[in-house]
């Protein structure tokens, strides 16, 4: 093959079937692949700006090695018409095979040097195949919703992949929006499964909205789809009715939010041959990771069908340090033979809001369930919460039922081992499969309470429409907004001024409730925004993430404003928002760790360096993070992936240490009125130097001092005897507070305190 030359195109023309080619470079015109074409080892197709490559036909590598694959030149910021742009068009007979990177939708140098402001090629695939790439297609950067489309494509990876010990993905979005994906298939038919990591990526999408709708099959993956957003200028992603089939995890998201999962089929468990891998324990449906400020999950089926147990643990969905969120929930899915249909790893909220969980419907089929198993419907995992009151508040009437029917068969309803932070939870009465105390071993960590109203919203839609709303109902939701905020901030204001312990919390009630309902608004106006099929109203994103007032969502302008190069405007508001939001010490900690990753990216993306070409240095220090289940974690290992350093933390083990936001909310009962105490704290009202007395023999103790809404405020060690506390004027206004004595065997005493002027 020494004698073979470069092939330039510069009109229509088909190729002579001359045996294997060398590079092939279309200026313009379209190039139309009718036969098999073999291309020589590390040799490419370049299609420039007003070319087309169409191919209708297999286009694979000679020699038994790999090809570079299809290099499509665009413009990110013209108007996609063939005229502007490379276009690459695979029909039904098509095949693209054994390439590093099937179609190579951006300018790369043969040295990996990408070429800034290439990307914004078409591609249309209507019925090809991408057999056995390390990457299928990979879409680079583009400013305004893609033309391109990919529907009745089918990627797979089978035994004849010759790019040994790589991880291939079939697809790969990078800054680009809705792009449409329909009826396609993702498969990893490969038997080994020495490393399940190696396995194929179904979609890997990072920075990029996309529409996966119409029965895409993601089947045999490590994972099927990762989305993972760090600024809002793509927009969100559409999962709808599509199916997952054993993958280790079926559908994974990383720091991003206003997504949609909806009306998919998860068949969890593992490949064949991962299932005898005894690295691997378990198989995930969905893993939510990372602050979220609001998502709609609901309407989904995850199932196991076999009679007898799975050697692997089957979990549902786990959600992992999503924060307050902005109402998010899980909300009426059917879950069979799963061992945890629901897994809470973290901080999911907690007090003000969280993660509640909604008329879901649990099942157990298994012939027998062997009283080592212990299964679990929900299960809130060691240092993790979940928002406290886990009850239907969709409306400011009286909240409803959770409206969530338990398995009742081989373990727990609801499994909450740390019940230092106690959940209430409303079910209905009336209903037996409602009930947590119908399971086999009942229930740990809650405490429920019945009502006789079962939850008509687990039937109804309840929301005025379902993003991305046309324009007169997203008027009438931004309306009801701004109207319930502006009683949030009339009762807020007049909350210090009231003195009867009753009132105030009924007005901290009606507080809570109002912030709720403001998160449901900013909820929908923020997922219509990001959803947007016409175009992403990226200006619309950031002001309402502003309006929206919340821990998260200024959290999440912060990191825009980091990642998009503002750095004033992220320095400015990241020093505003421990005092805007009162934040705990646990917070506090989280906020200083969030901010030890930022500053570790930050001197190259000061210099020009795109996020994606961090230097290894920055890189290694950012590895740090790569095993822990935190947000600071979750930014790390986003970063990490953006560089090809793909981690995937396992969190079922033990928590970390420290959970942020975590907190507690408790009875405003002393606990002299329980029972009597040899513990003595005074003068109470208190006007900020509190004495606490430790009789002789309790020993040393650890005291933390709440606020009515559950944050930890204040954290100290005390001997035995007496010891003076100061409580910090910044922190510590005139009101009421709750202070939790704990012993070093771990007994628990709480306490009422008053706080004067």
């Amino acid at each position: 093959h020494d004698s073979l030359q470069n092939v330039i195109i510069n009109a229509v023309d088909s190729l002579p079937s001359s045996g294997p080619s060398g590079n092939i470079v279309v200026n313009t015109g379209e190039l139309h692949v009718t036969s098999t074409l073999e291309m020589l080892p590390g040799a490419y197709i370049w299609v420039k700006p007003g070319a087309t490559l169409r191919v209708s036909a297999k286009i694979t590598g000679a020699c038994g090695q790999m090809w570079r694959g299809v290099i499509l030149q665009g413009n990110n910021t013209a108007a996609q018409i063939p005229a502007n742009q490379g276009r690459v068009i695979v029909d039904n007979n098509g095949i693209i095979e054994h390439a590093v990177c099937g179609v190579e939708a951006r300018l790369v140098g043969e040295n990996g040097t990408l070429f800034p402001g290439s990307g914004g090629g078409i591609v249309h695939v209507t019925g090809g195949q991408f057999i056995n790439n390390v990457t299928g297609i990979r879409f680079g950067s583009y400013t305004n919703p893609n033309v391109s489309y990919i529907q009745y494509g089918d990627f797979y990876t089978d035994e004849d992949f010759r790019a040994k010990n790589t991880a291939p993905t079939h697809l790969e979005l990078i800054n680009v929006s809705n792009l449409r994906i329909n009826v396609c298939e993702f498969r990893d038919d490969r038997t080994a499964c020495e490393d399940p990591k190696e396995r194929a990526i179904g979609i890997s999408s990072t920075d990029a909205g996309f529409r996966a709708e119409s029965l895409c099959r993601f089947e045999n993956l490590y994972i099927g789809v990762f989305a993972s957003n760090l600024t809002p200028n793509s927009g969100s992603f559409v999962a709808n009715n599509n199916r997952f089939k054993a993958c280790n995890i079926g559908l994974y998201t990383k720091s991003i939010s206003d997504f949609s999962i909806d009306n998919n089929d998860f068949y969890v468990k593992l490949a064949g041959s991962c299932e005898e891998n005894e690295s691997i324990d378990e198989a995930v449906g969905v893993t939510l990771y990372g602050t979220t400020a609001g998502f709609s999950f609901k309407d989904n089926y995850f199932h196991y069908d076999e009679s007898t147990l799975p050697k692997d643990s089957l979990i549902g969905v786990e959600c992992i340090s999503l924060g307050e969120g902005l109402n998010n929930q899980i909300k009426g899915n059917i879950y069979e033979n799963m061992f945890t249909a629901h897994r809470a790893i973290g901080d999911n909220g907690l007090s003000m809001d969280g993660l509640v969980y909604l008329c879901d419907s649990i099942a157990i089929n298994y012939s027998e369930v062997p009283g080592e198993i212990k299964i679990k419907d929900f299960f809130v995992k060691p240092g993790g919460t979940i928002r406290q009151n886990q009850q239907d508040d969709n409306t400011l009437d009286a909240p409803l039922p959770t409206g969530n029917i338990f398995s009742g068969i081989g373990g727990y309803s609801f499994y909450n081992p740390d019940t230092s932070t106690i959940i209430n939870y409303l079910f209905y009465g009336g209903s037996a499969q409602q009930d947590p105390a119908s399971a086999d071993l009942g229930y740990i960590g809650i405490l429920p309470e019945t009502t006789n109203e079962g939850n008509t919203n687990c039937s109804t839609q309840v929301e005025p429409c379902t993003p991305p709303c046309d324009k007169e109902d997203i008027d009438k939701v931004k309306e009801d907004f701004h109207d319930t905020k502006a009683l949030w901030e009339e009762q807020k204001e007049a909350y210090p001024l009231i003195e009867e312990e009753e009132e105030q919390e009924i007005a901290l009630d009606s507080i809570i409730r109002l912030r709720r309902a403001m998160n449901r608004h900013a909820r929908i106006i923020l997922m219509t925004y990001s959803l947007d099929t016409a175009a992403i109203q990226t200006d619309s994103i950031l002001a309402w993430l502003a309006l929206a007032e919340t821990y998260p969502t200024d959290y999440r302008l912060a990191r825009h404003y980091f990642f998009t190069g503002e750095f004033d405007k992220h320095d400015t508001l990241w020093a505003a928002i421990p005092n805007r939001y009162d934040l705990d010490e646990t917070q506090l900690d989280e906020l200083d760790n969030i901010e030890t990753v930022l500053n570790t990216i930050r001197p190259g993306l000061i210099a020009g360096t795109p996020l994606s070409l961090l230097s290894e240095a920055v890189l290694d220090s950012l590895m740090y993070w790569k095993d822990t289940c935190t947000e600071p974690g979750a930014l790390a290992q986003a970063v990490l992936w953006r560089n090809g350093r793909r981690f995937i933390p396992d969190c079922s083990g033990e928590p970390p240490a420290s959970r942020p936001g975590s907190g507690q909310h408790f009875s405003t009962t002393p606990a002299e009125a329980a029972g009597f105490s040899l513990i003595k704290l005074y003068p109470n009202p208190n006007q900020g130097a509190l004495t606490v007395d430790l009789p002789i023999g309790y020993g040393q103790a650890t005291t933390v001092f709440y606020n009515l809404q559950g944050k930890a405020l204040l954290k100290r060690s005390l001997a035995e005897g007496r010891n003076l506390v100061n409580l910090p004027k910044g922190k510590f206004r005139p009101g009421v507070y709750i202070v939790e004595l704990i012993s070093l065997s771990g007994h628990r005493e709480r306490f009422k305190l008053i706080l004067t002027q």
